[in-house]
């Protein structure tokens, strides 16, 4: 069964499935997009995420940044295979030179209150409205850590 006949048979609506142009994991490895209304997406990638083992997709909420950069960019195998090779404890020591904690400023916040948290959605014809529609990346991945191999770094 392909992803589209196993997202049917668990009743997710495929009409908006689509397939980008770019694909930086060229044609064996395409991704696909739904766009999905906003109020639904959050339990919709909770279903994704559970049918991983029958799609072999991974959900990513927000991304549909699938537009070829302006430089050559590394193959997703290139990627995972030197991501495998990375000694982390070296990798740890290294960070470690450059970063420097500041202990007193972190002293003061751990003792200072916190602040209230406001959390606010905005309606109608403010800026801030929420987009009727979201859309979903299926990466063809089962393994979240690899997403990001997958998707094409953002021209800033």
């Amino acid at each position: 069964m392909n992803l589209e006949e196993t997202l049917q048979y668990h009743h997710i609506d495929v009409s908006s499935l689509s397939l980008p142009e770019y694909q930086r994991g060229g044609k064996e490895y395409p991704i696909y997009l739904l766009r999905v209304p906003v109020t639904q997406a959050l339990a919709l990638w909770e279903v994704l995420r559970d049918l991983i083992s029958e799609t072999g997709y991974w959900p990513v909420i927000g991304w549909d940044r699938f537009k070829q950069p302006p430089w050559e960019e590394e193959m997703v195998q290139d990627i995972l295979e030197e991501g495998l090779h990375i000694d982390i404890q070296q990798w740890l020591e290294q960070e470690g030179t450059h970063a420097r904690i500041d202990e007193e400023g972190v002293r003061r916040r751990v003792d200072a209150p916190p602040a209230p948290f406001d959390f606010r959605l905005l309606h109608g014809r403010f800026p801030n409205t929420l987009p009727p529609l979201v859309p979903i990346a299926l990466v063809p991945t089962a393994h979240f850590w690899e997403v990001p191999a997958y998707l094409p770094r953002s021209s800033q």
